[in-house]
């Protein structure tokens, strides 16, 4: 009797230290998701921020060339008036106007290099 009381008590004490185990195992699973939610959660974080950095660069590519065809405009309309509409002018005026459209053209080029560059990165 005495021995079935032990063993009784001994298997007892195996029950709750397997509840035991398999409590911590579920606390460290638990704990194991929360960590790989937060590594994901950073991840995607990570990948907004540089996003919004590329398409900042490109807002403000876009601005630059935008203030670019401005002044562009305003330069050539400035000659124009300043050129007047003889013959001689007029064919100054078309030189002048080929040589900003020209500029406009390579600013507009090294701006969607750059565009395609940021793309790549």
């Amino acid at each position: 009797e005495l021995e079935d009381e032990r063993a009784k008590k001994l298997a007892d004490w195996h029950v709750e230290k397997a509840k035991l185990l398999d409590e911590a195992a579920h606390a460290s699973l638990k704990e194991s998701q929360a960590h790989a939610m937060a590594e994901v959660h950073l991840r995607a974080k990570h990948d907004v921020e540089e996003e919004c950095a590329t398409l900042l660069a490109r807002c403000k590519q876009d601005a630059e060339l935008a203030q670019q065809a401005v002044h562009l405009s305003r330069r050539l309309e400035d000659l124009r008036s300043e050129t007047g509409s003889s013959g001689a002018h007029a064919l100054a005026e078309e030189g002048v106007v080929n040589k900003l459209r020209s500029e406009r053209e390579e600013a507009q080029q090294e701006l969607f290099a750059q565009r395609e560059g940021l793309q790549a990165a």
